[in-house]
């Protein structure tokens, strides 16, 4: 058994923990991931014909693609994410995300109830986009340096 108490053996493993906690946290994308070198990038979603009026976003690196993922929020249609957000240039799958609240008639006090139980348990959200955008897109986007996108999604809800 090893004479040294655990208190005595702290002070040296105290500096490696830090500096491997540092280490494998790292100083973060915007470090490793310059402004300079990312990509400003807009664009536009409709669904059913219509601006998808909330949602979201996200630009996730294919294969041979180097950098973070991308995200920004949709409202009335747009979106932009700003160059210090953005993507590198490459290809990217594209997933979009949309739910609506299913708030019940006031005057049918059974749903009422089942809405407030269902919204402690965060069911309350209607997806309305179809995971053929989202968890199984099949929407994908080239964005290039010298010619960043304006994006354009035509969604079909059904």
């Amino acid at each position: 058994m090893n004479s040294k108490s655990f208190a005595a053996r702290l002070p040296c493993q105290f500096p490696i923990a830090t500096l491997l906690a540092v280490w494998l946290t790292g100083c973060g994308e915007a470090d490793v991931f310059p402004a300079s070198q990312r990509v400003e990038i807009s664009g536009y979603v409709q669904l059913d014909g219509a601006p998808l009026s909330l949602g979201e976003i996200h630009l996730i690196p294919q294969t041979g693609t180097r950098g973070p993922k991308a995200a920004a929020t949709i409202t009335e249609g747009v979106f932009s994410i700003p160059r210090e957000n953005g993507p590198l240039p490459g290809r990217f799958r594209v997933e979009i995300h949309a739910s609506q609240s299913r708030e019940p008639d006031p005057d049918d006090h059974q749903a009422v109830l089942k809405y407030l139980r269902d919204s402690k348990a965060g069911k309350i959200q209607r997806l309305v986009i179809p995971d053929r955008y989202n968890s199984r897109s099949e929407l994908t986007a080239e964005i290039r340096e010298e010619s960043p996108g304006d994006l354009q999604y035509q969604l079909l809800s059904k």
